[in-house]
């Protein structure tokens, strides 16, 4: 992971945690008359941003993963070939 990357994932982590406090402090001390998912909703925001990056990004590197099986499975099936050539010469 980049410098830039994490620094990104930091700011990201720094806003939704600051506005969890702010949200957390206005409802302890009666600021305001949200329900309690209102005021867990930055952490809330946070997973499901979490999951719709994660998800595709997991699908996609499975995918690439499977391809160089398949590579693999070829480059060695063709060697097993040449070997059985030389073997019959």
């Amino acid at each position: 992971m980049s410098k830039k990357e994490s620094s990104g994932e930091f700011i990201w982590l720094a806003v939704s945690s600051i506005l969890f406090l702010i949200l957390l402090i206005l409802k302890i001390f009666g600021g305001a008359d949200w329900p309690w998912w209102c005021v867990l909703s930055p952490f809330w925001i946070s997973i499901g941003l979490l999951l719709l990056l994660a998800i595709p990004a997991a699908f996609i590197l499975s995918r690439q993963e499977s391809e160089r099986e398949e590579q693999s499975l070829k480059l060695l099936e063709s060697l097993k070939e040449d070997f059985k050539e030389k073997d019959e010469e």
